[in-house]
């Protein structure tokens, strides 16, 4: 078992041993005798490849072992396609696969493996993802017993030691390049977190990135090259989209307010995605641009957060609180790699992560990062010296800048729901430990309903039923906000009271008919928490 830091080299640790194993004469046998298991299809591509450059050049048998990819989805693969893969098998020396895929190569092959003498789980405390576990556990049982194994880990939880248990030989040899006295491997890497709502957390982001860029094209500054993390799928559509608008030329032609402060075509930096959602191809696709570029801006869910190797990041984002001190450590773990000290990381939370967040990664050596007119300081690539001259910029620009292209339609309706509901999902699972924070549901509804109505919702959509319970009434107490405030600002603007009484009582009707359509074959209803019945009772 090896544990090591993000980016110090472990894939090279094993298949060094493993193109070794393979270049020993043996009998004659069909099918292959490596098998290595990545928790992504994108790692393992990235190792396949990392193994091609190896044998490329060797001599002799060596140089001609076939090594075989991570294995196609199922909805571009037929059955018959399935069926002929082992034949390509029979010749190949090693296997590169994700469990997922492999195992629907063992339902019509159950035998296909019975070859392997060595077995290598890379990254392997993401395999004990729920998604992960219950295959692991398959495959092991398809696999001889008298193999060699080697188990490879960023971490050494208690779930990783009972996997080495269950995998590895007994009085397994554990190394560890990691002191004991460090709580994570970042030390190369400076961190940071800032404090700002969801509905702030865009034009922040923006700041820091247009400030960079700008600090690029006008002096010596190096072109930032970023991945932002962020907790969902939808939510990394979402921020993707507004980001590509943001940094079009035709936008900021139209949209920038002085011509000094203007982003140059040539410097705007390619805005890309990554995320679970895409199909195979597009992910290849996108990991290939974005390790080609010298510079870009990669939206990316946890799909980039393990074993890959993109070359010169140099700033890390993530936008609300991480999942666990072990995501939050592979996130950062994509900048500041193969030993360079120039790495940053920037953790963006809203104001009711922080007690949750900073408690995940107490003991990492996470600072609060200073902000200036809406600008995060001293992060990025716009910071004086060296020849470079700091850039004026402040967070207001952004937010107007913001505010334009949603109003432009940057995103679409359909994408804010999404992503709304996403983060729902997203924070009820971790909801115990806010209310054990001293929070609410109502709270986390709160804020995600003004990051919706900063990104030009009107309605908040229909909760599904898995939601209801955790949401439903902190929901409908966010509802009454929003009508009250509206008939306020109608009132304000002159409309006069009985125009402003029949639209608030449209709006309540259309909000009694959804909420009664919500409530429908629910059951039981929790009470509500002390805060909530303060609330509703100022509200009403």
């Amino acid at each position: 078992m090896i544990r090591a830091p993000t980016g110090s080299g472990k894939t090279l640790a094993f298949l060094a041993p493993a193109l070794t194993h393979l270049s020993q004469p043996t009998k004659a046998r069909s099918g292959p005798k490596v098998l290595i298991l990545s928790p992504t299809r994108e790692l393992a591509q990235q190792t396949r490849r990392e193994a091609e450059i190896l044998v490329k050049n060797a001599p002799g048998a060596l140089g001609k072992i076939v090594i075989a990819g991570a294995i196609p989805e199922p909805r571009t693969s037929s059955a018959a396609a399935l069926r002929d893969k082992p034949v390509d098998w029979l010749a190949t020396g090693m296997v590169v696969a994700t469990p997922g895929k492999l195992l629907e190569v063992l339902s019509q092959h159950p035998r296909i493996l019975s070859n392997v003498d060595m077995l290598i789980l890379d990254e392997a405390d993401r395999m004990l993802d729920s998604n992960f576990e219950d295959q692991v556990s398959t495959i092991l049982a398809h696999l001889p017993a008298n193999r060699q194994t080697l188990l490879l880990s960023a971490t050494y939880s208690a779930a990783i030691r009972s996997l080495a248990v269950t995998s590895l030989r007994p009085g397994f040899h554990a190394v560890s390049t990691i002191p004991t006295t460090d709580a994570t491997p970042l030390n190369s890497i400076r961190q940071f977190y800032s404090i700002a709502s969801m509905a702030a957390q865009p034009a922040l982001l923006h700041a820091l990135i247009h400030r960079s860029v700008l600090a690029s094209a006008t002096s010596n500054a190096p072109p930032l090259k970023a991945m932002v993390f962020l907790p969902t799928v939808a939510l990394t559509t979402l921020y993707a989209s507004l980001f590509t608008s943001l940094f079009t030329p035709a936008f900021l032609a139209d949209a920038s307010p002085t011509a000094s402060k203007r982003l140059p075509t040539t410097a705007l930096p390619p805005i890309l995605a990554m995320h679970s959602d895409l199909s195979p191809a597009a992910r290849a696709r996108v990991a290939s641009a974005f390790s080609a570029s010298s510079s870009g801006i990669l939206f990316t869910s946890d799909v980039s957060a393990r074993g890959m190797d993109y070359a010169g990041v140099h700033l890390v984002v993530q936008v609300g609180m991480p999942a666990s001190l072990d995501t939050y450590v592979h996130r950062v773990g994509r900048t500041g790699r193969a030993g360079r000290t120039d790495g940053v990381a920037l953790a963006i939370v809203a104001p009711f992560e922080r007690a949750v967040a900073l408690e995940q990664v107490s003991g990492v050596g996470v600072v609060e990062a200073e902000v200036v007119n809406g600008c995060v300081e001293g992060i990025g690539v716009e910071q004086e010296g060296q020849g470079v001259t700091k850039v004026k910029w402040d967070g207001a620009s952004s937010a107007r800048l913001v505010r334009v292209a949603v109003a432009k339609g940057a995103v679409g309706e359909e994408e804010v729901k999404a992503a709304y509901l996403g983060m729902l999902g997203y924070y009820e699972n971790h909801l115990p430990k806010l209310i054990q924070s001293g929070l609410s549901s109502y709270t986390v509804v709160k804020e995600l309903d003004a990051f919706a109505t900063t990104m030009g919702l009107k309605m908040l959509p229909k909760l599904p039923q898995g939601l209801r319970a955790a949401f439903g009434d902190a929901q409908e107490m966010t509802v009454d906000k929003r009508v009250k405030v509206q008939g306020k600002a109608m009132a304000k603007a002159g409309v006069g009271a009985g125009v402003s009484k029949k639209l608030l009582q449209a709006a309540e009707k259309q909000h009694k008919n959804n909420r009664a359509k919500v409530l429908a074959g629910t059951k039981r209803r929790r009470p509500l928490l002390d805060n909530e019945f303060a609330y509703r009772r100022d509200c009403r």
